[in-house]
């Protein structure tokens, strides 16, 4: 079993008492089955959904992956064609993203951002030429983007220990481009801030607006913060559910937890989380 998998499988619950069981008393996450079988990506959304931040139905909305293997790529872009469709004659934006899934790792994934059916084959063409060994699944899940309305992205992060917490927003496009950031050239809305240890409310550390973006009902820097405020407002409402996810990574060893979420349609939606480990990687 490789390191990756091994930690997986070492995951879980902690015990009612609060006090440590031994390992023979343990439940834990995930069976023995899942560990052999299931990509390592879609061990980490399971365990969202085990400590409640995912529910069982909306794993199965356009909010979280469709899974195909390779050998049904061409149901898949089939499929991607009549969501892409459907999400056209809404007359917003939207962004499909597709990722090819190793098995066996979480770090190295082949992802493919598309803004229109006309780029719909060329990145299944893509896909298939790079990706198309039985150790893939492809994956894919659609994004609106509406102007008009909170859509953004987000990371929460979490340290063990004696540190404070930060969040990152990220407006308009996916929460992968927050490590992106690049200053005052950098092309999206973009918000980070700190809450010191025992504080309730974050600390506005930076805000970059784009000229282009200050319209509709974001006209000023305010109406952002406005926006970031109710997020993390909307984030503690998942307190418990955040609070056992971490119980349980820092048990495994984790110095820190980071949350990746998106807030889209008044949906909010838990998307991936990950240690900092080097396994990670």
């Amino acid at each position: 079993m490789g390191q990756l998998r091994s930690f997986f499988a070492q995951l879980h619950y902690p015990p009612q008492s609060g006090s440590s069981a031994p390992p023979q008393e343990r439940t834990y996450i995930f069976s023995q089955e899942e560990i052999a079988t299931e990509p390592l990506k879609w061990l980490k959304y399971l365990l969202m959904a085990r400590v409640g931040l995912i529910s069982a139905e909306e794993l199965q909305t356009h909010n979280y992956p469709q899974r195909y293997s390779m050998g049904q790529l061409e149901v898949a872009r089939q499929q991607c064609h009549a969501i892409a469709r459907r999400a056209s004659t809404s007359g917003k934006d939207f962004m499909i993203v597709l990722k090819a899934v190793p098995k066996d790792n979480v770090g190295l994934i082949h992802n493919f951002r598309v803004y229109s059916s006309a780029e719909i084959d060329s990145a299944f063409a893509q896909i298939a030429q790079l990706c198309c060994t039985t150790k893939h699944q492809l994956w894919f899940c659609l994004s609106i983007i509406d102007f008009t309305t909170l859509s953004l992205g987000g990371r929460l992060t979490l340290p063990r220990g004696n540190r404070g917490d930060e969040i990152e927003l990220i407006w308009h496009t996916s929460p992968r481009r927050i490590e992106e950031f690049s200053g005052a050239d950098f092309a999206f809305p973009f918000w980070r801030a700190h809450r010191d240890l025992g504080q309730f409310t974050f600390r506005t550390e930076l805000l970059h607006i784009p000229h282009r973006y200050l319209v509709n009902r974001h006209s000023s820097k305010e109406s952002y913060l406005q926006d970031a405020f109710f997020v993390t407002r909307r984030l503690w409402q998942h307190s418990t559910a955040i609070h056992r996810l971490c119980t349980i990574l820092y048990t495994a060893g984790a110095n820190e937890v980071a949350l990746e979420f998106k807030f889209e349609a008044g949906l909010l939606s838990f998307i991936d989380w990950d240690t900092g480990q080097e396994l990670f990687r």
